[in-house]
């Protein structure tokens, strides 16, 4: 009994995180079914309707790609707003070697695009990323507020569509759509290229269809700036912002929007180590926020069910913890009790429950990248292979993460992500020791499971396994080179 409780934690958190995705997903596929926005043609809006509202661009730096900040900076002052309302306000952490190479880098771009861009290098980099956005708001002059990343290259008409949807819907904030892309052409670039559009849409476009609060996003958000007059400023010790400024818009009743037409372009990572540290990040931040934004939720006069979607929203990934922790007892207990017959055919419903799940995931997986453009499939099918050994992988890091912000362990070292040239391939067996503990542990399960004939324990098992495989095969044997 052990044995088929353990084995059914499992299959029971991948299936209940697979429905909810596929969930979200039909709202998705039905806003990209019946796509009726018929948009005015921007240049007209540009030129009759666009009133003289000013407008503030932040974007928080430390130790970042110098290359990665001229692009963003280039693209931020292509987007079509009058420059006299216009301002980009950089918040460097940099330490003081750097500054001189950061001034001329944005001199160079406020003189070719004609954008006023003020640099203010902190002596004292309290706070962290909250502190700094919060100190270029406290400096900022404009009515509206748009924080982007340093690697984020908004398109041209971006600004123009989210003002447009925050006043023809009254929303408080409008989040754009991420579109991914990465500095190094690499397998694992591509696969989390394809992976952040079809989360994205799942995630925004697909809840905010389903009616329910979409929380804004750490790049590629339009605020008025009375929502920061009415919720504040960033708490020092929150580690996923984003999220955090939602709950807070949430209890005071603020609306958010979601723009499909604001296209942002954000860069993932090319390499297994800058995901792990980002997943890491995104993990403990989105559980810690949930944990002590509960409050939060509660104060709003939203209904029900909408605080009750918000809370699943936050906690959505909580599972993982029982699939990495129940796996690995699960095998050691398989080897220890040397059952006769397969554990799994004690539960088998639950088993084929799994399968079905899994396979609805990915036929929505497909239908939802062909609807955003995807044409080859191929390409698509290989893309999601990828991104799924990736998140198998990292579910022992993931759930240690969130593990630690669901008991409220507040030490946690912030990393930034890598970016650009900032990324390294790391081949040191060390850095991978939980991996491979992992895929040592799954692997003896699998040769037990042929062993002893257990075919729905090598279905389980090996699915499992492959996912350590692949990872570990391309990062520490073929050492994929970028180009």
């Amino acid at each position: 009994m052990i044995l088929e409780s353990l084995i059914a934690s499992v299959l029971i958190s991948s299936i209940f995180i697979q429905s909810l995705h596929i969930f979200y997903g039909l709202g998705a596929l039905r806003a990209l079914l019946h796509n009726n926005d018929k948009n005015r043609n921007i240049e007209d809006f540009y030129r009759k309707d666009l009133p003289k509202t000013r407008v503030s661009v932040i974007i928080p730096m430390k130790n970042e790609d110098l290359e990665v900040l001229r692009r963003s900076l280039e693209h931020i002052s292509k987007m079509l707003w009058d420059k006299e309302y216009f301002e980009i306000i950089i918040l460097s952490d940099d330490p003081s070697d750097r500054w001189r190479s950061i001034e001329e880098t944005v001199e160079e771009v406020s003189k070719k695009y004609m954008t006023k861009i003020s640099v203010i290098f902190r002596d004292k980099p309290i706070g962290g990323r909250n502190g700094a956005i919060n100190e270029a708001i406290l400096r900022s002059s404009g009515d509206l507020i748009a924080i982007f990343d340093v690697d984020s290259m908004p398109e041209p008409d971006f600004l123009i569509n989210t003002y447009k949807k925050m006043y023809r819907d009254g929303c408080h904030a409008v989040i754009g759509r991420w579109r991914g892309y990465s500095y190094y052409r690499t397998r694992i670039g591509k696969a989390l290229i394809n992976m952040t559009d079809f989360v994205e849409t799942l995630l925004l476009r697909g809840r905010e269809k389903l009616g329910f609060y979409v929380v804004p996003l750490g790049s590629g958000t339009l605020y008025k700036r009375e929502v920061f007059n009415k919720i504040g400023f960033l708490e020092f010790d929150i580690i996923q912002d984003d999220y955090w400024t939602g709950l807070k818009m949430f209890s005071k009743d603020l609306k958010t929007c979601y723009e499909d037409n604001a296209i942002v372009y954000v860069m993932v990572p090319s390499t297994y180590e800058a995901f792990k540290i980002q997943q890491s990040r995104w993990a403990y931040g989105a559980v810690q926020a949930g944990v002590r934004g509960i409050r939060l939720i509660k104060s709003s006069t939203y209904s029900l069910a909408k605080k009750i979607e918000l809370l699943i929203y936050a906690f959505q990934y909580i599972p993982t913890i029982f699939i990495a922790y129940a796996t690995p007892i699960y095998v050691l207990s398989y080897v220890i009790y040397s059952p006769k017959t397969d554990p799994l055919i004690n539960i088998w419903h639950i088993l084929w429950l799994w399968i079905l799940v899994s396979a609805l995931y990915v036929i929505m997986y497909l239908f939802v990248m062909k609807l955003r453009g995807r044409t080859d499939l191929v390409e698509i099918i290989k893309s999601l292979g990828t991104s799924s050994a990736l998140t198998s992988a990292l579910s022992p890091i993931i759930a240690y993460n969130q593990l630690r912000a669901f008991l409220r362990k507040k030490r946690y070292s912030y990393k930034i992500t890598p970016k650009g040239s900032l990324e390294k391939n790391i081949h040191k067996l060390a850095d991978y020791k939980i991996e491979i503990i992992y895929m040592l542990i799954l692997l003896l399960g699998t040769i037990l499971s042929i062993l002893r004939s257990h075919v729905f324990s090598l279905l389980v098992l090996s699915v499992m396994l492959s996912g350590y495989i692949y990872v570990l095969f391309i990062t520490l044997v073929l050492r994929e080179k970028f180009w």
